[in-house]
Parts: C-alpha cells; sequence; structure tokens
C-alpha cells in the first residue's frame, strides 16, 4: 500500500473565514478516507515546510499539498528529485501551476487524482539553490509585491484592495536597474525596470489566458522590458491584458537554459513565485529538467 501524507495550509485563498474553516473540514474528511490521521497535517503557512519534511522522514511515497503557488513551490524546493508523488489541492488565489497542468480546481476533485495514479514529471526553475515552479521577477514587480504586504500588514485591507494601491505606488517609484545578462549564447547590458523568468514559456496575456503549453521542456523563458516611462508602461500593461504578450513591443523574450544576472549592487529583491527574498548577486539560473513527480488528470 501506498505511505501517503498530506500538508494543508489552512490560511490560504479568500473565502470568507467560516466559508474557509468549512472547505477545510471538507477536505479533511475525504483525506481522512485514504490517509492515517497522524500523517495529516492542517497547519499555517510558515509551519508548511516543517512538516513536508517530517512526513518526508516518515518515508512518504505521495504527499498531498494544500495552498496557493507559494505552498506548493515550498513543497516542490523539498520534494524535488525525490521521486515522491505530488498531489496538488488548489486553495490558493491564482493556483497557475494547477491551471497550466490541467489539475482541477475543485479540491474535493483534485483529491481523486491520489485515486488514479497518472503522473507527469515537470521541470522545475531554479534561482541561487531556491527552486521554482512558475517564475522569478525583478524590479517593478518585487517593489508591488513588497508595497502590497505593507500596506496588508499596517491598514488590514483584502489583498485585492491592497493590490490597486501597491501597484501605484510601484509605478510612480519604478525602479530601474542597471544589468548584466549572460546565458549561453550571448552577454548583453540593459537598463530595465523589469526582468521575468519563467519556468519554461508563457503564452497569452494576463487578462486573456496567461499561461505555460508545457512544463516540461527543460527551458528558461527571459523576458524583459526596455527602459520605459510611466504612460509606456500603462500602454504595455494594457495591450499585455487584451492582446497577449506575443504582440508587446517594448519586451525582449527568449527562451534559455542557464542565465546569470548580474549588477552593481550586493543584493536585490526578487520576487519567486510570488514571495519575496533578497538575494545575493549575482543571480544564477538554471532549468531542472523533469525534478518533479505530480499527479494529473
Amino acid at each position: 500500500m501506498t505511505k501517503i501524507g498530506a500538508v494543508i495550509n489552512k490560511n490560504t485563498g479568500t473565502l470568507p473565514p467560516q466559508q474557509k474553516t468549512d472547505r477545510i473540514e471538507e477536505i479533511k474528511e475525504h483525506l481522512l478516507a485514504r490517509i492515517s490521521a497522524d500523517h495529516l497535517a492542517i497547519v499555517s503557512g510558515d509551519q508548511i515546510r516543517q512538516e513536508v519534511e517530517r512526513l518526508q522522514k516518515r518515508g512518504i511515497e505521495m504527499l498531498v499539498v494544500g495552498g496557493g503557488d507559494g505552498t506548493v513551490s515550498t513543497a516542490a524546493n523539498i520534494l524535488s528529485n525525490t521521486g515522491i508523488l505530488l498531489v496538488v489541492l488548489p486553495l490558493g488565489t491564482k493556483n497557475n501551476f494547477c491551471r497550466d497542468l490541467g489539475i482541477p480546481l475543485e479540491p474535493v476533485e483534485a483529491i481523486r487524482l491520489m485515486d488514479s495514479m497518472q503522473m507527469k514529471e515537470v521541470d522545475l526553475g531554479e534561482v541561487n539553490g531556491i527552486k521554482f515552479i512558475n517564475n522569478v521577477s525583478l524590479g517593478v514587480y518585487p517593489k508591488m509585491v513588497a508595497e502590497r504586504e505593507e500596506i496588508t500588514k499596517k491598514r488590514g485591507w483584502r489583498k485585492w484592495q491592497a493590490q490597486i494601491v501597491a501597484a501605484l505606488i510601484a509605478l510612480r517609484k519604478m525602479p530601474k536597474m542597471k544589468l548584466v545578462l549572460e546565458d549561453e549564447v550571448y552577454t548583453a547590458k540593459r537598463f530595465t525596470p523589469l526582468v521575468f523568468v519563467g519556468n519554461n514559456e508563457y503564452q497569452g496575456g494576463f487578462e486573456s489566458d496567461f499561461h505555460r503549453p508545457a512544463i516540461n521542456e527543460g527551458k528558461l523563458w527571459l523576458c524583459m522590458a526596455r527602459s520605459l516611462g510611466i504612460l509606456t508602461l500603462l500602454r504595455m500593461i494594457y495591450v499585455l491584458s487584451v492582446r497577449g504578450i506575443q504582440e508587446m513591443e517594448n519586451l525582449e523574450m527568449r527562451s534559455v537554459t542557464k542565465l546569470i544576472v548580474r549588477s552593481h549592487h550586493r543584493k536585490l529583491k526578487v520576487a519567486i513565485d510570488g514571495e519575496i527574498h533578497k538575494l545575493s548577486m549575482p543571480l544564477r539560473f538554471r532549468s531542472l529538467e523533469k525534478a518533479l513527480r505530480v499527479a494529473v488528470p
């Protein structure tokens, strides 16, 4: 019999408190029909890593992880190249990783993937030893996330409310970075407000099916904005929302397998799967081919 564990982030998502509690109870009921109680942990976000490591040491062969992309990313960092099968329950706001893999967005339906045992090996990206399931960004986006977290903490606003104000602040204080980027083909100097590195290539627009057709091609997708003013950047955001990223005129895009980003700064803030980290320079990216086993429909 397969040895199964489960770790659920009880605080993730944007549901009202009572609905969130009811959803967790429903998930718990379905999971306990399949796993033992001592292998189920329902915890806050800061305890996810500890619980995943605990269950890994118990010799599990399958791990159910419930949460948003940040929670899944934490688990992926531990499960990478272990052979443990990951079953993802989408409980976050966007659930981009699940969407790109076609995993059901209804948690109870996702639990049923445990029964089918269909598996897919997918890539991970890595920057300075930290693995990512979706993407890493530098510049204006990490600035916006940091502002959003500060507003949420100080004023108690909901995430989407804080996001609007944070975006306006980040654009007003839009950072410009002097960077040197080296990949397997050439070296380039850039002055840019935004660098985006995806785990495989993205297509579509932010409001029109922004997705990855595949997460197993062994590629990183580098996307850089040219040095822009605020009005040009706002026009870019509009085009990106309506027409898609391939239609952008002020973005430089290409696929690579390795990437080094250098700066005169000793450290830079980066957003890794939506979570802010301050990393020492240079930033060294690479693609980890088929590093994670995931249950899929």
